[in-house]
């Protein structure tokens, strides 16, 4: 008789919290709990209300952090392989938007730049490239939650300042883990233990491309300026926002929110955080003083904060679609024709 394998408990909880009937389930009891606690239709007159003329400064604004997001990932993905094109790069960064919109948990939009990115410069310098990219996204946020943080401490207390303090150290290790774990990896390639030696081949090519970036400190300088300015810019879109619905807040109190919003994404039981993401911003905006019907019309807005360019991000990527069947049916087509003339 076979053995019959108990699989831990642990194991089949998180089976089960993982699981899409969980996951849409508890997406929409935090909607719900968020509709209960706001008044929907408050929140409605507050968005017709709108003041189109600081609308119109958010979606410049918005904009143009994601021209800056093109630079942040375009100097090191060039530096990684000089024939990426600026336009291909700008087009692949733009349509990641529309992915990761579509994909819950908004890995799409890695991934497809992953794929392109490893298409011309190979995957182990393709990814590296993305993983320094999202690292000096993180300064621009860790070091304006920092500061942030410290002026809003009486209203948010030193635990968020703490908090930011720690994301700060953690990026900081990323950079050095980044930059210095090739030589440790190639020891452990040739230790005697067998799945230490086998994780560290693995984990070869991706640690030597990361440390190649050790020669490219230009690039790298320049993806960390681009990052800050951008994450910057975009703290100043989000205080547009809140300004064309009557919330009269600046950047830093959402350079203290944001990254405490976002963290719900990860969050393994919800839809990409739909939902909690919005409760925790509109509870935290609540806290610092902004009427809960405005807060309600603000989180509505950072949620449609990226639809134009997540829109222009579905056109490219339905258009490169488009022309790559095109392309295949002109190559199969003198194939085929080849094939018919030779049977005949």
């Amino acid at each position: 008789m076979e053995a019959t394998t108990v699989e831990p408990w642990w194991r089949a909880a998180a089976r089960l919290l993982t699981s899409l009937p969980v996951r849409l389930a508890c997406t929409a009891i935090a909607v719900a709990l968020l509709l209960h606690g706001v008044d929907a239709g408050a929140a409605m007159r507050s968005l017709g209300g709108v003041d189109f003329g600081w609308l119109l400064l958010a979606m410049l604004l918005t904009a143009g952090g994601y021209a800056l997001s093109v630079v942040e990932w375009g100097v090191l993905l060039r530096a990684a392989s000089p024939h990426a094109r600026w336009l291909r790069i700008c087009s692949w960064q733009v349509q990641s938007v529309f992915m990761g919109s579509v994909v819950p948990g908004g890995a799409g939009g890695d991934a497809l730049r992953a794929v392109h990115a490893a298409g011309v410069a190979g995957a182990a310098r393709g990814v590296a490239s993305l993983i320094c990219s999202r690292m000096a996204g993180s300064c621009g946020m860790a070091t304006w939650a920092l500061l942030s943080a410290l002026l809003l401490h009486a209203l948010f207390g030193w635990i968020t300042v703490a908090a930011a303090g720690v994301l700060v150290l953690l990026i900081a290790a990323g950079w050095l883990c980044a930059f210095t774990a090739a030589p440790l990896v190639a020891r452990c390639s040739r230790h005697p233990l067998r799945l230490l030696r086998r994780g560290a081949s693995l984990a070869m090519p991706l640690t030597d491309a990361l440390h190649r970036f050790r020669e490219h400190r230009d690039a790298v300088a320049m993806s960390v300026v681009a990052g800050v300015a951008g994450w910057s810019v975009n703290l100043l879109s989000l205080a547009a926002l809140a300004h064309s619905v009557g919330v009269d807040v600046g950047p830093q109190l959402f350079a203290v929110v944001m990254p405490l919003s976002l963290l719900t994404t990860l969050v393994p039981f919800a839809v990409s955080g739909i939902g909690l993401r919005e409760g925790v911003l509109v509870g935290l905006l609540v806290h610092a003083g902004v009427a809960p019907q405005k807060a309600g019309a603000l989180a509505v807005l950072v949620d449609l904060q990226p639809l134009p360019v997540a829109l222009c991000g579905a056109w490219l990527w339905l258009t490169e679609r488009s022309a790559a069947a095109t392309r295949r049916a002109a190559t199969a087509a003198p194939n085929l024709q080849g094939a018919a003339l030779g049977a005949g």
